[in-house]
């Protein structure tokens, strides 16, 4: 705020001294530099011949010369452009420090006094958008659109506002606007098949995402495979889902998302091996997966691997204390394995959770009949 400040005092002192120059110039009787050097605009008199045919008209220096009035507007120029950017540097040098609502500040102060300053408004929208003040953010772009309504960027910024803001609709239009300022915005394309996801129109989220692809952005290619792959998985077409999903991880090895559909592909498939294959890499990438350890419990129970299950399933309830088919799933497991005291404890701890679990109590009753 204070740089900002100091910035557009700056700019004031020093215009004000040169046009005080130029008067004192003029007062001083410097016609080189006041007269001949200012365009001076007359009108012929009435009632008087005008002896001058260039009478009534300006009157321009010779090439090359400027005016002291062209001169002083060239320079405040070039010092209140040096000011807009020292306002985005240092906007956007708390913003890269983490201090997003110091740049907030300094945005919204510097716009009190110009409030039409297109580069700030998008500066501050975008900040907005990350800070999840989404209100202020449409409303900062729309005013930028209708200033500059041809940058595709803040359309497209003002779609994510919208979109978090649960306008959907409007959100689309602002995508399509993007679009139409750059056909190849693969982000608009992108964020339209989410919507469109959203609303459950399938054909045309993967019309969007096949969109987004032809505009070959690599750092969205990846999730745009996976989207796909998704869809291609809800259609039942598991050859182009799995083609998708790999296409994925090749351009990005560790997209867990993407590994988990090929996983789920897999023993869909009846591939459980691979299943396998895909569930041990999604651990490796995320330790903390309680979907991957489980759904690894339940592969080697089809392994027929009972120690390996009951690993991974107590894996998983390290993760989810709580989770009842785990906990029930390593009792039978015991119970199968002939250890019933080791089965009970398991399935009593279940009744804790609920003491209405039927199953929980009928699998406690074998127990203590055996």
């Amino acid at each position: 705020m204070f740089g900002y400040w100091m910035n557009q005092r700056f700019v004031m002192f020093t215009t004000l001294l040169v046009l005080s120059a130029s008067g004192l110039a003029w007062h001083l009787g410097m016609d080189s530099l006041a007269r001949s050097e200012i365009p001076i605009l007359c009108s012929p008199c009435v009632g008087m011949a005008s002896p001058d045919p260039n009478m009534g008209q300006a009157v321009h220096p010779a090439p090359g010369h400027e005016t002291l009035y062209e001169k002083v507007e060239s320079f405040v120029h070039v010092l209140r452009s040096q000011s807009d950017d020292s306002v985005l540097s240092l906007a956007r040098r708390l913003r890269d420090q983490g201090k997003s609502e110091g740049a907030i500040e300094h945005l919204r102060t510097a716009l009190l006094d110009r409030p039409d300053v297109v580069p700030w408004l998008n500066e501050l929208g975008t900040i907005l958008i990350s800070t999840a003040q989404y209100h202020e953010a449409a409303n900062r772009l729309t005013r930028s659109i209708e200033l500059n309504p041809n940058r595709a960027r803040t359309h497209y910024n003002l779609g994510v506002a919208l979109s978090r803001l649960g306008r959907s609709g409007e959100a689309l239009a602002s995508y399509q606007r993007a679009i139409a300022q750059n056909p190849a915005h693969t982000r608009s394309f992108y964020n339209t098949g989410i919507i469109q996801l959203k609303r459950g129109n399938v054909p045309e989220a993967k019309a969007a995402f096949l969109r987004a692809l032809e505009a070959h952005s690599p750092s969205m290619n990846p999730k745009i495979h996976y989207q796909l792959g998704q869809i291609y998985a809800r259609q039942g077409e598991v050859d182009n889902a799995r083609r998708s999903y790999r296409q994925a991880v090749r351009l990005r090895p560790d997209y867990i998302a993407a590994r988990v559909g090929l996983a789920r592909l897999s023993e869909k498939k009846g591939d459980v091996e691979a299943a396998v294959t895909e569930w041990q890499r999604v651990v490796r990438l995320n330790p903390q997966s309680d979907t991957a350890q489980y759904s690894l419990g339940r592969i080697y129970e089809r392994l027929n691997d009972p120690i390996r299950a009951i690993e991974a399933y107590k894996k998983n309830l390290k993760l989810q204390p709580g989770h009842v088919e785990s906990l029930m799933r390593i009792g039978r497991i015991y119970l199968m394995l002939g250890r019933p005291c080791e089965a009970r404890v398991y399935f009593e701890r279940v009744l804790k959770l609920n003491p209405h679990h039927q199953e929980a109590m009928n699998e406690l009753r074998k127990v203590v009949i055996e």
